[in-house]
């Protein structure tokens, strides 16, 4: 049985970032969440969107706690903290955590981009040795408009908050 289909992969840079995710939902299971992390590189979490880089004086497990007391300040919890302090990236930091908060309402939103794509947690950032005694903190963001507009009011709330999360907790 012969096909016409040809399986066609669209580089990173030719997804349209207008267009609405292929799926997505709130989860609760860490198995989801861990999940798209699992075997993950820095390089590879860095790949996925848009990063805002933020720096901190603390070290990386300083930051992680100034960021978890600074999410409860702000009604989020940590839902996850993801050590991959063994993992090697390109840049040669061999300590870096992602961190995932819950929304306020409970549960993580995860999105898909197509069929068989990794899975990308909005709600994530990740926390990396800087090489002089501090840390960096990159911050993603959605990639669109068209996907925001999936999320429930109160996690798009949750979304816009975590930059005035982090800035809070490096101060």
């Amino acid at each position: 049985m012969f096909s016409d289909a040809k399986k066609t992969t669209l580089p990173l840079e030719e997804t349209s970032s207008a267009r609405p995710p292929f799926r997505f939902w709130m989860t609760g299971c860490m198995a989801v969440v861990m999940s798209a992390f699992a075997g993950a590189t820095l390089a590879r979490v860095e790949s996925r969107g848009l990063m805002t880089s933020h720096s901190s004086r603390y070290s990386v497990a300083e930051t992680v706690l100034r960021i978890e007391a600074s999410a409860q300040r702000h009604g989020l919890q940590m839902f996850a903290l993801v050590d991959q302090g063994s993992a090697k990236d390109a840049s040669g930091s061999t300590h870096w955590k992602v961190v995932v908060f819950a929304s306020s309402a409970g549960g993580t939103p995860v999105f898909m981009d197509r069929a068989g794509g990794q899975h990308a947690v909005p709600m994530s950032l990740v926390v990396r040795a800087n090489g002089q005694g501090g840390a960096d903190v990159l911050v993603g963001s959605v990639a669109s408009d068209a996907a925001l507009a999936e999320l429930p009011t109160h996690v798009q709330r949750d979304l816009a908050e975590l930059p005035n999360l982090v800035a809070d907790a490096l101060r």
